[in-house]
């Protein structure tokens, strides 16, 4: 099993309701980030990893979501990848990559997981790793893209004790 490298979170709490519904919100950014390293060869050669994760409302990612996508409607994570194609992510040299940044939306996170049926803790970890998923590359875009990097999210949430979150009951 390879080294991972060392991996540093930016944590922006924008939202203190965060705090109350998932006290350990920094741990499970943590995990997944690093699930996610452990069931890949991403950027291999890089000694370190930063990785931007904002924790905020419906409000602000609405917003967020008008300017930077056209959908004036909150979503519940959005991702802005640094790293601009698969070349930087197989080749890069530098000793400190920045990741990119995630920004999760509380009341929809909350939302869905109580019309999924699915703790808020498993939802949110499921989103946070489908959210660095999009960091590195991955899409569903298109059926063959979408089944890719569904296979992905269910064999990392497996490895957690995660039932498959595209499974409906």
């Amino acid at each position: 099993m390879r080294n991972l490298p060392e991996i540093t979170h930016d944590i922006l709490l924008e939202d203190d309701r965060w705090t109350e519904m998932l006290p350990d919100y920094e741990s499970l950014i943590a995990m997944c980030t690093d699930q996610v390293f452990k069931h890949g060869n991403y950027l291999a050669e890089a000694k370190e990893i930063e990785l931007s994760v904002t924790l905020t409302n419906d409000h602000h990612i609405q917003q967020l979501n008008n300017d930077y996508r056209g959908k004036n409607s909150p979503t519940n994570v959005l991702s802005f990848p640094q790293l601009n194609n698969d070349k930087d992510l197989e080749h890069t040299t530098e000793p400190i990559i920045m990741l990119g940044d995630v920004v999760v939306a509380l009341e929809t996170i909350e939302r869905e997981a109580i019309e999924q049926n699915k703790t808020l803790q498993d939802h949110f970890i499921h989103m946070v790793i489908h959210s660095i998923l999009h960091l590195l590359g991955y899409d569903h875009e298109n059926q063959s893209e979408a089944e890719t990097m569904e296979a992905l999210e269910i064999k990392i949430l497996s490895d957690m004790g995660i039932k498959n979150p595209y499974q409906t009951l």
